[in-house]
């Protein structure tokens, strides 16, 4: 019905934009997704829309093709914003620990939990082998970081080094409350609703960046060492807090990812004007405290004659570095990391030969799938 400029980067809102440009609504495009093959529910594809829920299984993903694939949109489109940072449910045999059930579910394709019961072993044997052991540069370093844990914990688990103290831990769950409540409270204004999924994702997020906050400059972490009790919500209110947290990340890692950029468009949906949480809550610049080398008693000061003026000006910097990061991120696994047996491979070609005469998900001998074809070739060819 109109042409689109300026596509929405969430998921629910590029996925209601498209809804209603194509002039339907949830209840018809349910229908045709059905009869394409795709398994959901009409309340489920609401909640889409609305920002209450994300797809999380692979069934939920074969739905996304199918709705692209309807309204011809690019391969992706969709998918490309789902903010995943938890690896799709359901794919894991449920005898596998829930710690390794969410490194592997990353690696297996999509059709995992339709193949025999010897191609799942065969492959779950290949993901631990070749990707979880450590196989590249990349992965190598993973490995070494994760020994040193400094997310901090909001829910009182873990050691208790690792625990949030009480003020932030009331900060978390003040935040959480105004975005995660099926009513605001009053006087208060909210743009989106997170459902448990992003809301636990998001704590995960911010845990790590006041984790890296509080983390000793002299450790293996190499923190900023702010002490837990100036630690508070506030602080992202500051450009210079947003700064370090991102070129920590680069240093520590070697280059930028969309992560990072992510994370910037959070703390500039968090002081946006009007519906913002930092924006309405100027109570928060009585926590700050000075913290050498990044903000001084004199900045705090200004900040707390005139909040909103303060919140301004991280939400132009958030977006401006955001783009910033954006243009130079690279993606955190190598892209040819899958392919890497058989390049390595004394006979690359007759590796491909021998692979595809191996049965794949998308093989017409299994019959073939409703809707558009499936995104991902045979992993035997990994």
């Amino acid at each position: 019905m109109w042409e689109v400029h300026d596509d929405p980067r969430d998921f629910h809102a590029a996925l209601d934009l498209q809804i209603r440009r194509h002039g339907e609504n949830s209840h018809r495009l349910h229908r045709a997704i059905v009869v394409a093959g795709g398994l959901t529910d009409r309340t489920t594809l609401a909640a889409w829309r609305r920002g209450l829920k994300v797809p999380q299984t692979p069934a939920s993903l074969k739905v996304l093709d199918i709705i692209e694939h309807r309204y011809q949109l690019e391969t992706g489109y969709l998918r490309s914003r789902l903010q995943r940072r938890r690896a799709l449910s359901g794919l894991v045999p449920p005898e596998v620990q829930h710690a390794e059930s969410r490194r592997l579910a990353w690696h297996l394709p999509d059709d995992f939990d339709e193949r025999s019961a010897q191609e799942r072993e065969e492959i779950l044997a290949w993901v631990r082998s070749t990707i979880l052991s450590g196989g590249t540069a990349y992965h190598r370093y993973h490995s070494t970081v994760l020994k040193h844990r400094f997310a901090l914990r909001f829910d009182g688990s873990g050691p208790p080094e690792l625990a949030a103290p009480a003020q932030l831990r009331a900060e978390m769950d003040a935040l959480l409350r105004f975005k995660s409540a099926t009513l605001t409270n009053i006087g208060y204004q909210r743009s989106g609703v997170w459902g448990a999924e992003t809301a636990a994702q998001r704590e995960e997020h911010l845990a790590l960046l006041f984790g890296a906050l509080a983390a000793l400059p002299d450790d293996e972490v190499s923190g900023l060492g702010v002490p837990r009790g100036d630690l508070t919500f506030g602080l992202l209110v500051l450009p210079s807090v947003w700064d370090w947290y991102v070129q920590w990340r680069e240093r520590r890692r070697g280059f930028y990812t969309g992560w990072e950029s992510e994370m910037l468009l959070l703390g500039a949906a968090f002081s946006r004007s009007q519906t913002g949480w930092l924006r309405q809550s100027p109570w928060l610049a009585d926590r700050l405290r000075p913290i050498p080398g990044l903000v001084g008693q004199d900045e705090i000061d200004r900040i707390g004659e005139d909040w909103d003026g303060a919140c301004e000006q991280v939400h132009r910097h958030a977006l401006a570095r955001s783009k910033e990061i954006e243009r130079v991120a690279r993606v955190h696994r190598d892209p040819f990391e899958p392919i890497l047996p058989i390049l390595e491979a004394a006979s690359p070609v007759g590796s491909i030969a021998r692979s595809r005469r191996r049965s794949c998900g998308a093989c017409p001998k299994r019959g073939a799938i409703p809707g558009p074809p499936p995104r991902r070739s045979d992993p035997s060819l990994c």
